[in-house]
């Protein structure tokens, strides 16, 4: 059985935690930069990748776990979770999220770093930026652009994140 540690100590670690269990791995531990989860922090994960244990990321937050994956590995991740659909001739960029009960219509390309929030509805050959946020239940009708934040029914933006994507846990 592969010995895995979960990093991030939250709700979505939980997520990956029960994952990795039902997928037939070893959860050992919990690694998390709060003291207050009762985790080890990031070096001494770091120690244990290196003795052979797995890392899986249970972060939810797109930039930090995009900045830990490429501590750890120098390569690109994105999440697909539970009861999403992500129909044909997609583009979903490098540490994109696609949450729960969201869907994406055909032709749809998804930015790097970008958040499709539970329930959002993408209509076919839609383009949103990247870094963007598309709030919960949002139906996005119209390409949204870069560092956005886009809610409602049809999905407007409400205010720009400028430098959304820059920032790192160093």
């Amino acid at each position: 059985m592969k010995r895995t540690l979960v990093y991030g100590a939250s709700g979505h670690g939980k997520v990956v935690a029960d994952a990795a269990r039902r997928a037939g791995l070893e959860v050992v531990g919990f690694g998390d930069d709060d003291p207050q989860k009762f985790a080890i922090g990031f070096d001494e994960v770091l120690r244990a990748h290196s003795g052979g244990v797995a890392i899986a990321l249970g972060v939810g937050a797109n930039r930090i776990r995009r900045d830990l994956f490429v501590r750890l590995t120098e390569r690109d991740v994105d999440i697909a979770n539970t009861g999403c659909t992500i129909d044909h001739d997609n583009h979903i960029g490098d540490f994109a999220h696609v949450s729960p009960g969201a869907h994406l219509g055909g032709t749809v390309r998804v930015g790097a770093g970008t958040h499709v929030g539970i329930g959002a509805s993408v209509r076919n050959n839609i383009s949103i930026g990247a870094w963007t946020t598309i709030g919960a239940g949002a139906s996005v009708v119209r390409d949204i652009p870069d560092e956005v934040v886009a809610v409602g029914v049809p999905a407007r933006v409400i205010h720009a994140v400028p430098g959304a994507a820059s920032g790192s846990l160093e």
